[in-house]
């Protein structure tokens, strides 16, 4: 029975080991130092160096408990990355709305109003609106998922004789 115990002890702590392995590779690659041949190198150098830690040196104890500070000073790391905008966006979603308020009335920016005609053939336009808040019905907020697994958010404004207006966020904390 003991035998059994430490054998399924040590496989949680081996799956545990590589989920924390592939997680620290994914933060390196996404979110690592500039330059895609050096992220991509470290990401995957990281899992050959864990292993090689984990099956050359003689006191595996050890080697995990440097693996936890690893993992910690990693965890650290990645908590302090500051989301940004300021990357290669596609031209249909490179321009963000925002929202300036004056008393009752919401002017929104940037409203995209685009005419596809396939997927990458597009005609750009952009207007601004103004919503008086007095005359709001509703406002429904939605979070979507991508197939990237990006998370963005479509906020609907209704507002009394006026037409619906959407508005798309998109947001850069989708590497966390």
């Amino acid at each position: 029975m003991r035998k059994m115990t430490t054998f399924v002890g040590i496989g949680v702590i081996g799956l545990l080991v590589a989920c924390m392995t592939a997680w620290i590779s994914l933060a390196i690659y996404y979110s690592g130092p500039p330059g895609d041949y050096l992220r991509a190198g470290l990401a995957g150098l990281f899992p050959l160096a864990t292993l090689a830690a984990f099956f050359a040196l003689p006191r595996r104890d050890r080697t995990l408990c440097w693996f936890f500070v690893v993992f910690a000073l990693i965890l650290v790391w990645w908590t302090t990355i500051t989301p940004s905008n300021t990357r290669n966006w596609q031209a249909d979603v490179a321009v963000l709305p925002y929202a300036t308020i004056a008393g009752n009335f919401v002017t929104i920016h940037n409203i995209r109003n685009f005419t596809y005609r396939t997927e990458t053939d597009f005609d750009v336009h952009y207007y601004d609106k103004t919503f008086d808040l007095d005359k709001l019905d509703s406002v429904d907020l939605n979070r979507l998922l991508d197939g990237r697994c990006h998370r963005s958010r479509y906020a609907q404004f209704r507002v009394r004789r006026s037409r619906l207006c959407g508005v798309f966020h998109r947001s850069t904390e989708g590497k966390r």
